[in-house]
């Protein structure tokens, strides 16, 4: 039997992890059969950690017979990798038995003013406060609430210490109005019920959520990129590897904005699939209650719907309807097929052929206008008719893709008239600018030759809604 006496003790450390900076002098006795700590060892660490250690290590039988307690600082933590933001503390209290091949704990963990967060995911956990309790192998998750996106978190439940991971996950994480920014340009804030299932290799997240309110602000391109596949994909994140099987439903509160679409109200049901590094997407998004801006006239949607059927891969089936007047027709725009390969068309009411709807619809007039105003004899055709609209519509696309990254044709709309019909039957040209200076005031600039005449016009519209 022998008594030793240890001083200034450094350089403790675990799993590689500096959390132990050294301890105060402290006593112990052993013998062939164990090591005894006859005074407790004091361990200090960073950050104002500190761990009192008192019993037994059984040296033949590996047998572990300890009380430890003490404060732990959590941003120790954060040194294993500089992605993390872990801060808080944690108070321990409990007792170390088993052996040192198979070591068990009883105890209880208190969580002070805790936080975790990590570069990719979408909120960080803060102001986590509660209990964790340790029976043997079992860890219970006991009332743990904190903050994420400014909402109210509570995490409840259990897992089973086992194999050197946790298994036997059951945890169940309640969510009322949290804040999520995913994907760029996506604003939800979202309540209900999950759980946690499966390991810490192979986790589930099951569950229910609900949209209390849901904004997207960003270009149309981004918008369809979003379902397009891998437009959800994390890009690479330690929570990849998560397991989704969740339902997502919400019918309020929900717009989305871009230079394209107004929409003010959707109802949403989907499941989320697939994994958290590349989710897939099953369900319906339908609104009837919005706007589509198109050659710088709104047309209000009648019929919105998207379908998500394929559940392997993001590929939705568009089929949208809206309408507008446009003079003494109504001129119906229908957007349908697959995210990838959308395509638009067009039809009115009376008839009118395609070649002088493309006309209208860009600004320009039909045929049957055109001789009721001039009174001309010599008309041009459709197809000169359809000319002059799709140049307006090209230069419309080429202003919206190119020059808003180049400052280029910073107007609303471009039209182009090369065929026009003057009094004389002589050709002339006519050129129109127009920028929407809000979302009901509009100016416009026209030019127009007549044979070696120019005249220059400015015009105002602006829009008059009376409610009832």
């Amino acid at each position: 039997r022998r008594h030793t006496r240890f001083r200034n003790v450094t350089g403790v450390q675990t799993c590689a992890l500096p959390i132990f900076e050294g301890a105060r002098p402290f006593n112990f006795a052993f013998d062939s059969a164990a090591l005894r700590l006859t005074d407790d060892a004091i361990l200090n660490g960073a950050l104002n950690t500190r761990i009192s250690v008192k019993g037994s290590v059984g040296l033949e039988t590996a047998k572990l017979d300890l009380d430890a307690s003490g404060n732990v600082d959590l941003g120790v933590f954060a040194s294993l990798d500089p992605s993390w933001s872990i801060t808080g503390s944690v108070a321990f209290d409990g007792r170390i038995g088993g052996t040192t091949a198979k070591p068990t704990l009883d105890g209880l963990a208190s969580l002070a003013n805790a936080s975790f967060g990590r570069e990719g995911i979408y909120t960080t956990l803060s102001g986590i406060n509660g209990a964790l309790r340790f029976n043997e192998n079992r860890i219970t998750f006991d009332n743990l609430e904190g903050k994420a996106g400014g909402g109210n978190v509570r995490f409840r439940g259990t897992g089973i210490f086992q194999n050197d991971q946790i298994e036997g996950l059951n945890v169940q994480i309640d969510a009322d109005q949290v804040r999520l920014r995913y994907p760029e340009g996506l604003r939800s804030t979202l309540s209900g019920a999950l759980v946690l299932k499966g390991t810490m290799t192979d986790p589930l997240l099951d569950g229910n959520l609900r949209i209390d309110s849901m904004a997207y602000r960003s270009p149309f391109e981004s918008f369809l990129s979003v379902f397009r596949a891998g437009g959800l994909d994390s890009g690479g994140t330690s929570l990849d590897r998560l397991r989704l099987s969740v339902h997502v439903a919400g019918n309020r509160n929900i717009n989305i904005q871009n230079e394209l679409a107004e929409i003010t109200a959707a109802r949403i049901d989907l499941d989320v699939k697939g994994t958290l590094g590349s989710p897939s997407l099953t369900g319906h998004v339908e609104t009837r209650d919005g706007t589509l801006l198109f050659q710088g006239k709104r047309y209000a949607i009648s019929r919105g719907n998207i379908d998500f059927v394929d559940p392997l891969r993001i590929d939705p089936l568009i089929d949208v309807q809206a309408e507008t007047d446009l003079r003494d027709y109504r001129v119906i725009l229908a957007v349908g097929g697959r995210s990838d390969r959308v395509r638009v068309e067009f039809r009115s009411d009376p008839p009118l052929p395609q070649l002088e709807l493309v006309s209208l619809i860009a600004g320009g007039k039909t045929r049957e206008e055109l001789a009721a105003e001039s009174g001309a004899t010599s008309l041009p055709t459709s197809e000169q008719l359809f000319q002059g609209g799709a140049a307006s519509i090209l230069v419309d696309l080429l202003r919206s893709r190119v020059g808003s990254r180049f400052g280029l044709l910073g107007l609303d709309r471009v039209r182009i008239d090369p065929y026009l019909v003057g009094a004389g039957s002589s050709p002339s040209a006519r050129i129109t600018l127009s920028e929407r200076v809000t979302k009901d005031l509009a100016v416009t600039y026209r030019s127009e030759e007549h044979t070696s005449e120019l005249q220059s016009r400015f015009g105002i519209s602006y829009a008059v809604f009376c409610l009832k």
